[in-house]
């Protein structure tokens, strides 16, 4: 049986959608995101953006969705409009760029995949952060930068790392972080059971804790341990 020659343009593909998304034409979405005087509107082909992910999918899919003129109009003020620049062009393209980024725009990019349901981003970002250095100083730099309020910072003494992982639940850290009103957090000491204020910043996360798929959290913990 013959051989089925397949040639491969890929790169043509991908410089079609990027002209197809540039030349803002056919449109049939639009996307406001951002908080005032932060906010932009983007605009966009609402199959491509169901075909690339299942939480537009979803979104765009439902009853309520709103339409003007037979445009679709959507609002995302959680998300900056340099965050949502990504996306969009991933959504297009298929490309993102971790190097040389921000970290402070790092953090915003993995909470906003978390919530657009891209999982495999999600995890290649993690990864890319864990990799890049020391993630308690990152993640510090972040809280500086972005100041959260409320925050909750998650913190744990160095003698209670023992292993490559703490042995704490996802439901141990909600439950030690909504007991405190002001939005701050303390660690909880498993040698000894006691809670208590310690020096080490493991991780921060924005006001609704649920709302932050916990292995994000729990994918830095183990590099807060201390040498």
């Amino acid at each position: 049986m013959a051989k089925t020659s397949k040639i491969h343009y890929e790169e043509i593909l991908i410089q079609d959608f990027i002209k197809f998304f540039e030349e803002d034409s056919n449109y049939d979405l639009e996307i406001k995101v951002g908080e005032e005087p932060n906010v932009k509107i983007f605009r966009g082909h609402s199959q491509i953006f169901i075909a690339r992910s299942s939480y537009f999918k979803s979104a765009f899919t439902r009853e309520w969705v709103k339409k003007n003129n037979g445009i679709i109009n959507f609002e995302k003020p959680n998300i900056s409009p340099e965050i949502f620049e990504i996306i969009i062009r991933y959504i297009y393209t298929g490309i993102v760029q971790f190097e040389n980024s921000r970290t402070d725009l790092l953090f915003e990019l993995l909470i906003a995949f978390d919530e657009l349901n891209f999982d495999y981003l999600v995890n290649d970002l993690q990864k890319y952060l864990l990799k890049k250095g020391d993630i308690c100083e990152q993640v510090l730099q972040y809280h500086l930068v972005k100041e959260w309020k409320p925050i909750v910072i998650v913190v744990f003494p160095y003698d209670a790392v023992e292993h490559d992982e703490l042995d704490i639940s996802p439901n141990e850290v909600i439950e030690i972080t909504q007991k405190f009103d002001d939005g701050w957090a303390i660690g909880l000491n498993r040698n000894t059971g006691i809670e208590g204020a310690f020096p080490m910043i493991c991780t921060a996360i924005p006001e609704t804790v649920n709302r932050v798929n916990s292995r994000i959290i729990f994918e830095y913990l183990p590099s807060c341990k201390r040498e």
